[in-house]
């Protein structure tokens, strides 16, 4: 398989929502004029919380919608956005925090093999409603992040990838918090399906002790994951993922699934 052809079969991955480091930048560049929108659902549970290293029997269900899209404006050049909707517990919800990024490929080598993609994205996440932050259980921080990220990715003609990322968050919150995550991710894409397996870290610098869940002060955390997509019909496709958090510090140890469903447009 062509890396041209692989491209054109990018899954869109729906991501956590409340943990959004994972997120929104993938490896892969389309063609100037493509546009994919994904519509999704997700479902995250957790009954157990690490307040700074100690674990507390602390339950949350999250329902979340989000609408995720990138229009790529020229064949090294796109922009991403995203905007979620949750439900906490059945009776907290609204809209979050959206997320937009530009993202421009800066770097690519053909290889007889395939090719290798270094791609630079920033972007910023903010509130889109005035929900409150001092309950029990915020849908979010109220808080502006400005996000950096740097990711190189090698795509085999065969339709193998590996991908590579990190960068920081700067979350602009009294006191300034910082944040470096580490994401690698691997899979393989045919005709017929697109596959991916990932592992993220995220350590958020000189952090403090959480109060309450989802308390603000900071976490570090390793998640597993992955993702199964499946062409439809001419443009529609099907995309399904799981992910579970499997260590911490501030954060519940989750785990959660989700769904989508993909269209691609291409103007030319």
């Amino acid at each position: 398989m062509q890396p041209g052809k692989l491209k054109l079969l990018t899954a869109l991955t729906l991501f956590p929502l409340l943990l959004p480091a994972q997120g929104m930048i993938s490896g892969f560049m389309n063609p100037r004029g493509t546009l994919d929108i994904a519509p999704g659902y997700g479902y995250e549970h957790f009954d157990e919380y690490r307040f700074g290293d100690e674990p507390r029997a602390e339950e949350l269900t999250t329902i979340s919608y989000n609408l995720f899209a990138e229009y790529s404006m020229s064949d090294h050049g796109s922009v991403v956005i995203n905007l979620p909707y949750l439900y906490i517990n059945e009776n907290i919800r609204g809209v979050q925090d959206g997320s937009i990024f530009i993202k421009i490929r800066n770097g690519l080598r053909e290889f007889s093999s395939g090719r290798l993609n270094t791609i630079t994205a920033v972007g910023l996440t903010m509130p889109l409603s005035a929900y409150p932050t001092t309950i029990d259980t915020p849908i979010g921080y109220g808080a502006v992040q400005f996000q950096g990220r740097l990711a190189v990715q090698y795509n085999a003609g065969y339709g193998f990838f590996f991908h590579l990322q990190s960068g920081a968050d700067f979350r602009f919150l009294s006191p300034l918090q910082t944040s470096i995550p580490i994401l690698i991710r691997t899979g393989f894409g045919s005709a017929y399906y697109f596959v991916e397996g990932w592992v993220e870290w995220y350590n958020t610098l000189n952090n403090a002790v959480d109060q309450q869940v989802t308390g603000g002060a900071g976490s570090d955390w390793t998640r597993l994951g992955g993702t199964l997509y499946v062409p439809v019909y001419r443009g529609l496709g099907l995309a399904g993922n799981l992910a579970f958090i499997v260590g911490g510090r501030n954060i519940g140890l989750s785990s959660r699934y989700g769904f989508s469903l993909v269209y691609r447009h291409q103007s030319r």
